[in-house]
């Protein structure tokens, strides 16, 4: 670890510098500048590093190092905020690279101790920093605060009320300030407290796991099954159970999430996944086929639909019928129609695709191959709309693509009437257009 005097803090200020400056508008691409995922990505990959080894000096007892460091990093941020001033401007200064800075100055004022002097140091700091951000609120408040704030102090004594560890209503970053908080007492050992403080501040999840810490597994999994919302909770807390040898929370906890929401990371398929691969291992058949069950129809992967296939043994002809139904009507999804093609059922592919008219054309691609020898028609009319679509529009650029698609659907012909030679030929035509269509019969 580094030392207060190995901190070079003069390279730190000139790296951030010359790292704002390159973030500056770029005139030909303004555009990248201001979206989401441009300068607001960029400065946070800049700060990004000096946060990380801010936060890992703390957890590694440095605090004056880590003090250093991050007002280093605060003066340079602020110093030079006129070279992206327009993208602040723009973001009224709330992004992701400011609100890490805010929560990592939060945490290494916390983890001081906070004498009159000290606070009285931070204050000065702090006023300077929020002359040029215009907001430094949960800084300000932590400085304020302390340890010794009267709500906190009894909320760390185990006094729980429905205000929390605030004496009037609560800000809008009272749940960052809580977490920080917690990282704080946790570093500090001082896990009773942290339980008191999570609990009084709803930080649920993170109440769940302090109380599994320290041995309370039974009361753990009684909150998780009241408290849990999403399977990804579920799945944080199973594994961490199984990794302590708590087969009994697992099944408790599993089971639970099996019956919680999906979220945006499909993690309701993840757990399933999870747990039936460890209710396998344990020898827990019935387990096994319902968590297989749950992560397929979450997933819709061929790789999952399979495995229900082989844990259902002499089920799987009653099981089958019932969990394609589930799959053909559920959402719209690229992964499910590998299962509809190996269950054979190809009009439900061709009824998804039909009905969802933003459907992707590499969807359909892959999906002529299968088709093409019951219903060629059907490839043959989708290629030519897509075609047809192009040229109607006189989108000349695109004629290459408008081609491909002709000759797809010749490919499909062809390939249909050579299985049935001696029935009719298809016809068609598309007039006025400049591609070549001789291979049509019209």
């Amino acid at each position: 670890m580094p030392t207060v005097s190995q901190i070079d803090v003069t390279a730190v200020k000139c790296n951030i510098r010359l790292g704002m400056r390159d973030i500056g508008p770029k005139g030909y691409d303004d555009y990248y500048y201001y979206e989401e995922g441009g300068a607001d990505e960029e400065l946070h990959n800049l700060l990004a590093p000096y946060l990380e080894q801010t936060l890992a000096l703390l957890a590694a007892g440095g605090l004056d190092e880590a003090r250093v460091l991050i007002t280093a990093v605060m003066d340079a941020f602020c110093n030079n905020l006129d070279l992206i001033e327009e993208f602040y401007e723009y973001t009224e200064g709330i992004y992701e690279g400011d609100a890490d800075l805010s929560k990592a100055l939060t945490e290494v004022i916390l983890s001081h101790e906070l004498t009159d002097k000290t606070r009285q140091d931070w204050r000065r700091k702090a006023h300077d920093w929020k002359k040029v951000l215009g907001e430094l609120k949960m800084v300000e408040t932590a400085v304020t605060q302390g340890w010794d704030y009267a709500p906190l102090v009894s909320v760390l004594q185990g006094n729980i009320t429905n205000k929390g560890a605030w004496e009037d209503e609560s800000p809008w970053f009272a749940d960052e300030l809580a977490n920080i908080r917690l990282n704080v007492l946790e570093r500090q050992g001082r896990i009773q407290e942290a339980i008191y403080l999570a609990e009084a501040e709803g930080q649920i999840e993170r109440f769940i796991h302090l109380l599994v810490q320290t041995g309370q597994i039974e009361k753990a999994v009684q909150e998780a099954k009241q408290y849990f919302r999403r399977a990804g909770q579920a799945l944080a807390l199973a594994k961490r159970l199984q990794d302590m040898g708590e087969q009994t929370a697992v099944w408790a906890v599993g089971k639970h999430g099996l019956t919680l929401e999906d979220d945006w990371q499909h993690d309701k398929g993840k757990l399933g996944q999870w747990l039936r691969d460890v209710a396998v291992v344990a020898g827990d058949r019935e387990l096994a086929l319902e968590a297989a069950q749950v992560a397929v129809l979450s997933t819709h992967e061929l790789a999952d639909y399979t495995a229900v296939q082989q844990l259902a043994g002499n089920q799987w002809d009653t099981l089958q019928p019932q969990l394609l139904d589930q799959i053909e009507t559920s959402k719209y999804s690229s992964a499910k129609f590998d299962i509809l093609v190996q269950a054979g059922r190809l009009t439900a592919v061709l009824r998804a695709i039909d009905k969802n008219y933003h459907y992707h054309t590499g969807d359909l691609l892959r999906m002529l191959a299968p088709t093409k020898d019951k219903y060629p028609d059907w490839g043959i009319q989708k290629c030519k709309n897509l075609a047809e679509a192009i040229m109607d529009a006189g989108r000349a650029k695109d004629y290459d693509t408008a081609v491909a698609w002709l000759r797809r659907a010749k490919e499909i012909y062809l390939h249909h009437h050579a299985r049935l030679s001696g029935t009719a030929i298809w016809t068609v035509c598309w007039p006025n257009t400049a591609v070549n269509t001789s291979w049509c019969q019209c």
